[in-house]
């Protein structure tokens, strides 16, 4: 696991400058909107950029040679999850420092920036967990595609919806804990959907 953890750490430093790019960005069009609601965008785009190990691990045929070393499918598979999480996490923590510095100098409010980085980081884990199992089942281009597909459906989807029924206002305590269940109950169904066709390629 720490050996795979490193490799990848590895390969998100050599992409940190377009990584950076994009945290650029959000922060400039964050820093100027008051609410500073842009800024926590940082922590899905980057969360979601550990998406290029996939194409490096394809291109590479790294899949195929880690598999001739004593590594267990559930360890390779896990280790992909580990390794998303922990960058929801680094955002999240980086996202943090930002808007305490913008709410020292600036008028956002502290409360309303840790809700939104909270609210903002179950989103990122249910994005990831959502998008890994179809990298897992394609190719890189196939699973981007499908992937940005899914999106547009939930959220196209989601839109109608919510102006069709309606939606009753609830606390942001409720979402909270709504997006947290949501969050935890689809990573652990998506684990096991991407050992199931991780372990597939090598039986």
């Amino acid at each position: 696991m720490k050996a795979l953890l490193l490799k990848d750490f590895y390969l998100i430093k050599r992409s940190l400058k377009g990584i950076l790019l994009m945290v650029l960005m959000f922060l400039v069009l964050g820093w100027h909107d008051k609410n500073g609601q842009m800024l926590f965008a940082i922590i899905p785009v980057t969360t979601l950029s550990f998406i290029s190990l996939f194409s490096y691990d394809q291109m590479s045929h790294f899949e195929n040679f880690a598999m001739t070393f004593p590594i267990k499918k559930t360890t390779y598979v896990l280790e992909k999850y580990f390794c998303g999480t922990f960058m929801a996490i680094g955002s999240s923590l980086i996202t943090l420092f930002i808007c305490l510095i913008k709410s020292t100098v600036g008028s956002l409010s502290l409360l309303f920036a840790v809700q939104g980085i909270a609210l903002s980081f179950m989103c990122s884990i249910i994005i990831f967990s959502i998008s890994l199992p179809l990298f897992f089942k394609f190719t890189v281009e196939n699973a981007r595609i499908y992937f940005i597909v899914a999106m547009l459906f939930f959220s196209f989807g989601g839109t109608f919806l919510v102006n069709q029924i309606g939606i009753p206002a609830i606390s942001f305590v409720t979402l909270l804990i709504a997006l947290s269940i949501t969050a935890l109950l689809l990573i652990f169904i998506s684990y096991f959907i991407s050992f199931h066709f991780f372990s597939k390629k090598f039986n």
